[in-house]
């Protein structure tokens, strides 16, 4: 027994305990509800001891938190990454960056599942600093556009609602799998993205 508390010791030293911990509960949501989520249960996955968790989460919901954190920073890096590759007009790369988002929810369907939960975490949390990086670069890039001239003037922030929506949306249909066959058959994800998009701003033009 002396011998695993000191292998247990060995494997999470350096403060990685914290990040084994998030990504076993990755691995746990692939197939266990939120709600139906334990730190027992969470432990066992990690390998350490029932009462590690507690060393970096309050609660479940603290760990939920801690995985839907880490699910805005990785989806601000998707949506920029997509639109730095892009070349062509504010348009093309700015739909490209949309298929960030979702491509963000398909290859991550565990973060993707608990970022839209309701956290009781205070205004200051790294939840909410990670939701305002996320939506503040959607709100960037519009801004963009409207200098640019491609879109409307107004609220940055208000257009961004309605674009994050479509995108929520689109993620939810996609991830699961629930657009019909004559539509899931004739084009795939991506193409469908930049499709949708492309429509909604052609709305969003100045007239």
């Amino acid at each position: 027994m002396a011998s695993s508390k000191r292998g247990e010791r060995a494997s999470y030293h350096h403060g990685d305990l914290r990040n084994a911990l998030i990504q076993a509960g990755v691995r746990l949501l692939a197939d266990t509800p939120p709600e139906a989520l334990s730190l027992r249960q969470l432990a066992k996955e990690a390998g350490v001891s029932h009462n590690a968790p507690y060393m970096h989460f309050q609660d479940k919901e603290a760990l939920i938190a801690a995985i839907a954190e880490q699910g805005f920073r990785m989806l601000t890096v998707y949506v920029r990454r997509e639109v730095d590759a892009a070349v062509g007009t504010w348009a093309e790369r700015f739909c490209e960056g949309c298929w960030g988002y979702v491509r963000f929810a398909l290859e991550n369907p565990a973060h993707f599942q608990v970022m839209s939960r309701r956290f009781e975490t205070p205004p200051d949390s790294a939840l909410h600093d990670a939701g305002r990086e996320a939506f503040g670069t959607l709100c960037g890039y519009i801004a963009d556009g409207q200098a640019e001239g491609a879109l409307v003037a107004g609220n940055p922030a208000e257009l961004a609602v309605g674009v994050w929506s479509t995108l929520h949306g689109l993620a939810g249909i996609l991830s699961a799998d629930k657009l019909p066959p004559d539509v899931s058959d004739a084009v795939e994800p991506r193409a469908l993205v930049v499709a949708t998009m492309r429509r909604l701003l052609d709305g969003l033009r100045p007239r």
